[in-house]
């Protein structure tokens, strides 16, 4: 007898097939959501015979992962009806309660356990949708989808879920207010929806409803299409977010002669207004914004880097509908906004149109300043149009604007993604920059980006590329490298063996990357071939073979004399496991070689062995805790001496204590030391620690209360020359900064 993953290749093609021929037919008869008259409640659900009877109800998960096509290992039970003013959304989730890994997290850390979600399209366009997900207690994350771009978790609104374990599973009950969603009350179009399980103990089973095949590119063309909901109004919908936070700290500033400043109980007030017009068009206006940062930033290597480290945007009111602006070609990264005053924002989904436009101001822009400008600001202000052609196909085009003083930077672009099939997706962009400098020279630029892509369960190609001239200048984006034409051809090949009792999938990866300078020497090159297994347990191994060279110009790097290639080869090691309910741990070893670019005064840039070592693990010792750990380890040694060029370490420990599901206590421990040989580079040595300390109590993502307490050490002192202080580096470590801050701030909807 053959097994029943012995017989899943064969309906898993068959199911493909029959998506592609009759996929049309299946939907034509979408799904009803039954109206009711009550509000649910999470009890009624806590027994396998539920009442529930006047809701519509769901069953027959099928597997996206691992083994695509086939039925779902357990059970799922959907319910699901509206009562005019929110919609409802149960799940009973069967399973062995042994095997349930839940935790009692903050909102959005729910990652490392058991969940279910659904998804819905509330515009019926199959181009973007919002995911509503809890956990087996309840906790709550919510992101939006965007076919060709991916899920994004900045996404946050206000919605009501619970959930509790039980002897057969766990039960859970989410309830989304439609206030709480944008959608055209007047379209002909259907809604779409996708329901999901993922239970981390059964190798990280994911099933849906509708089945999503991972063979075909794309997640809402494959979703079920829903019937209008009638008696829906949009109605009138404001929003409105105050907040008010007071700090007292202490702070080292360069400004002039070193020193420190400091400031008792100073105090700030805001407030955030949003509109929603008609459920379409949003406004957004802030008056003196929070724009504070509430956990500092993962860390990176940022010691001895030929180009600027890339930092994400963490700051609410920029993450909201950042989607909206991302185009191939990053022309808007807000993290260049970095102290502003005020900001708007207006975005709109009007048929197949979708609008969107962003100004503020950057009161940082002149600070530091000696040329008569430090009280100067800069202007921000970026606008975006996008229409939706077929199915899934759309074109755009984009603008970009900084202002500061008589200067200038102005950015125009245009844009398209392609659906060719259920296979085989485009994405490309043309950008032209025009910018005047404050001493009244000009200069213009131009870029151009193109990336094609293959989606299969076995066979994927991805293809890219991009150039960008000497002179393309995006003062709002973040662009680390111009003067160049890049194309990168990556294909993978997987294999999914049967019956194998240890091993999921495995196979190789191949990767050709090339960079070219505008006048067509060859700067860049790299050929990577890797081999992955992944084994039950969600547990991977990788093996990474890098062969590379880049090239160094004198126009960069004086001391050169002549272009020179370097060796850039590296083997690379990557593991990771969950197989543990309350235990992870994942690295990557990587050994080779770099290049020293910050030599002494007079030498050019020189080959090193290098040496990196990240290790990352997570510990749950109960439900309520988590625990942290980050280390990163970085080594430099000069090829032909051997002597050490400089030795990097970085250290971050997290602990965060959810002591009720809206109450938690967060630590951080955050250190680098960074240790340089003054005879190989012209970095410094430097050694820092990072203290910080959070409690929150928070309601929903915006009603909060936080009071936070940082303090920052350095191996700084000060040296007085000729009466004026210096700093420089020392072997003792100095406080350079400390702050205290309480913050609250609390969503109204009339």
């Amino acid at each position: 007898m053959k097994s029943k993953r012995s017989f899943a290749p064969k309906c898993e093609k068959i199911s493909i097939y029959l998506f592609l021929l009759f996929g049309e037919l299946a939907f034509a008869n979408s799904l009803q959501i039954q109206s009711i008259d009550r509000t649910p409640e999470l009890d009624e659900f806590l027994k396998l015979d539920s009442v529930a009877r006047d809701m519509t109800r769901i069953e027959g998960f099928v597997q996206n992962m691992p083994y695509d096509g086939e039925p779902a290992t357990k059970d799922t039970i959907v319910f699901l009806a509206h009562n005019g003013q929110s919609l409802f959304v149960a799940f009973q989730a069967l399973d062995e309660p042994g095997a349930i890994r839940a935790t009692l997290a903050p909102r959005e850390a729910i990652m490392v356990d058991d969940r279910v979600n659904f998804t819905i399209d509330t515009f019926g366009d199959q181009r973007r949708a919002y995911m509503f997900e809890v956990n087996p207690f309840g906790v709550q994350r919510d992101l939006t989808y965007v076919e060709g771009q991916g899920f994004d978790p900045n996404f946050d609104t206000v919605w009501q879920s619970d959930g509790q374990l039980t002897d057969w599973g766990y039960a859970v009950l989410i309830e989304v207010p439609f206030k709480s969603l944008r959608f055209d009350p007047e379209s002909p179009r259907e809604w779409r929806i996708i329901f999901e399980r993922i239970m981390q103990a059964n190798n990280f089973e994911v099933s849906n409803w509708p089945h999503l095949s991972n063979s075909i590119e794309g997640r809402l063309n494959q979703a079920q299409a829903v019937d209008p909901i009638g008696g829906v109004e949009p109605g009138r919908n404001l929003q409105l977010i105050p907040y008010v936070s007071t700090r007292s700290f202490d702070a080292l500033t360069t400004d002039g002669e070193p020193h420190f400043v400091n400031e008792s109980f100073e105090t700030e007030a805001g407030i955030d207004i949003k509109h929603v017009w008609n459920d379409r068009v949003v406004t957004d206006l802030t008056v003196n914004p929070d724009f504070s940062q509430i956990e500092s930033d993962e860390p990176q290597v940022t010691v001895n880097e030929r180009f600027e480290v890339f930092f994400p945007e963490r700051r609410p009111f920029f993450l909201e509908n950042a989607d909206l602006f991302k185009t191939p070609i990053n022309l808007l990264f807000t993290r260049r906004i970095v102290d502003p005053g005020y900001g708007a924002r207006v975005t709109a989904k009007l048929g197949d149109w979708s609008l969107a436009s962003l100004v503020a101001n950057d009161e940082a822009a002149g600070r530091f300043r000696e040329d008569g400008l430090g009280d100067e600001d800069a202007t921000f202000l970026s606008a975006r149009i996008n229409r939706d052609i077929g199915e899934q196909s759309s074109v755009g085009t984009i603008m970009t604007h900084r202002k500061f003083d008589e200067s200038h930077n102005t950015v125009v672009g245009i844009d398209g993604r392609n659906r060719w099939n259920d296979r085989w997706t485009s994405r490309w962009q043309l950008a032209g920059s025009e910018t005047r400098q404050l001493d009244g020279s000009e200069k213009d630029g131009r870029g151009a980006y193109l990336i094609v892509d293959r989606t299969g369960r076995n066979l994927n190609y991805l293809g890219r590329i991009k150039h960008y001239s000497e002179d393309f200048d995006v003062q709002t984006g973040f662009i680390p490298r111009t003067g160049v034409t890049e194309m990168v051809n990556y294909v993978s090949l997987y294999d999914w063996p049967e019956d194998t009792g240890w091993l999921v999938r495995w196979g190789p990866e191949f990767e050709i990357e090339q960079v070219w300078s505008e006048d067509g020497a060859l700067l860049d090159r790299k050929v990577e071939a890797s081999l992955e297994w992944e084994f039950l347990g969600q547990t991977v191994f990788e093996v990474n073979v890098i062969d590379s060279t880049v090239k160094l110009k004198p126009e960069d790097f004086p001391t050169l004399g002549v272009a020179t290639s370097f060796d850039y080869s590296s083997v690379v090691v990557e593991y990771s496991t969950s197989r543990w309910r309350r235990f992870a741990i994942g690295g990557i070893t990587s050994i080779g070689h770099r290049v020293n670019f910050a030599p002494i005064e007079g030498r050019a840039p020189h080959s090193t062995d290098w040496l990196q070592s990240v290790l990352s693990t997570s510990y749950r010792p109960v439900d309520q805790v988590t625990i942290n750990l980050d280390l990163i380890y970085s080594d430099f040694d000069d090829r032909e001496t051997g002597e050490s060029v400089l030795d990097d370490l970085i250290g971050r420990l997290r602990v965060n204590w959810q002591l009720t599901p809206r109450m938690s206590v967060r630590a951080i421990i955050q250190h680098e030391d960074t240790d340089t040989n003054p005879q190989q580079t012209v970095l410094e040595t430097r050694r820092n620690w990072n203290f910080d300390l959070l409690f929150t109590y928070r309601v929903n993502a915006w009603t909060a209360v936080y009071a936070g307490y940082n303090q920052n050490l350095e191996n700084l002192e000060f040296n007085n020359i000729a009466g004026t202080n210096v700093l420089r580096r020392s072997d003792d470590l100095m406080r350079d900064s400390e702050q205290f801050v309480i913050k609250f701030s609390y969503f109204l909807r009339p």
